[in-house]
């Protein structure tokens, strides 16, 4: 059998190139939790479903590089790199890593960890207005 990172590595291919939810949601059992810097704490097989769905709707397109795996006895870390395209099309990386318990070879609880503020400057609408220290405005002046 393949190891867990190998299976999960599939999966989110799966997820991100087909837009197929069921190969991640199957890697969890059905009491799982979820911790992720965006998200509240999601538990369950509808956690998995509100995770991954709102992973896909946040971008045009994504893919996932790994850049190592490790796993051990019910546990494996994923280290990866995600290129994006914004729904409004600019484009966007980030880095993190992914740590996975498991129980019988199916996750039991998934904890995410990245700077969450790349995507959170993502989503903004418009570019955060930038003052130049020691300039006065014109009205000031």
């Amino acid at each position: 059998m393949a190891t867990l990172s190998a299976r999960f590595i599939r999966a989110l291919r799966a997820l991100e190139i087909e837009r197929d939810l069921q190969p991640i949601v199957e890697l969890f059992t059905p009491d799982c939790e979820l911790m992720h810097p965006l998200f509240d704490h999601l538990h369950g097989s509808e956690g998995v479903r509100k995770l991954w769905r709102r992973y896909l709707d946040s971008f045009e397109e994504i893919r996932t590089e790994f850049v190592s795996a490790v796993d051990g006895h019910d546990i494996s870390v994923i280290e990866w790199i995600s290129s994006a395209t914004t729904l409004d099309g600019r484009p966007l990386e980030y880095s993190g890593a992914s740590v996975l318990a498991s129980e019988d070879n199916r996750v039991t609880s998934m904890h995410v960890y990245f700077d969450p503020r790349t995507l959170i400057d993502a989503s903004r609408k418009e570019p955060t207005p930038i003052r130049t220290a020691g300039r006065p405005d014109s009205k000031t002046a």
